[in-house]
């Protein structure tokens, strides 16, 4: 393992019975611009780059991992979504792709009211905070709030926030219990929610719990 060419050329052979050639290929990709700290096309540009002796243990540290079947995301201990960076662990979820959309439909549901004032949002569910972060960052006049029942999770949300400069409120409960209600007794004029084995729950402009 020593250009780019030959750990794309290991990556391919090691993790042929996991992942199909595309996939390996963008995995590849994504080490070694975290490893060599360049962007994608520089990496394509020159497949004749050596790496480092560091660069090179490094990249077979997280190929050892990769065979166990452990998530990129969770190896480099953080994914992107919807342009910005999120850290991730076991105890929370990796956002979904698909999640882009929820975020998308409540920034055009801001558009359609015509002004932010006075908008104020809950997300359920939050783990990373993807969604509220991200509803943050582009809404920045608006009040936010994110809840999950996850001491755990919602430090790392939290440490999201703070990476992405926004500030969020988040609330540590079970929204299914009753003492929950008097923490949001609260007119959202958005509610977002993508729990991960449940389908998209969203509502507009609801009443108070």
């Amino acid at each position: 393992m020593k250009t780019i060419k030959n750990v794309f050329e290991i990556y391919k052979q090691r993790l042929n019975t996991i992942y199909d050639a595309p996939e390996t290929e963008a995995i590849t990709l994504t080490v070694l611009t975290e490893l060599l700290n360049t962007s994608k096309g520089i990496i394509k540009a020159f497949p004749e780059k050596e790496l480092s002796l560091t660069q090179q243990e490094e990249a077979n540290n997280i190929l050892n991992q990769l065979q166990t079947g452990k998530p990129l995301q969770y190896v480099l201990g953080y994914t992107e979504f919807y342009g910005l960076k999120f850290l991730v662990n076991p105890a929370t979820l990796i956002p979904r792709p698909e999640t882009e959309e929820l975020v998308e439909w409540a920034l055009s549901e801001v558009a359609v009211a015509g002004s932010v004032a006075g908008f104020n949002i809950l997300d359920i569910g939050t783990g990373t905070g993807c969604i509220a972060i991200s509803l943050k960052k582009n809404l920045p006049q608006a009040q936010v709030s994110a809840i999950d029942i996850s001491a755990v999770a919602l430090k790392t949300a939290k440490q999201n926030a703070e990476l992405n400069e926004v500030d969020v409120n988040f609330i540590e409960a079970n929204i299914i219990k009753s003492q929950t209600n008097s923490l949001l007794n609260t007119q959202y004029s958005i509610l977002i929610s993508n729990p991960p084995t449940l389908r998209l729950m969203i509502k507009s402009a609801c009443t108070p719990m």
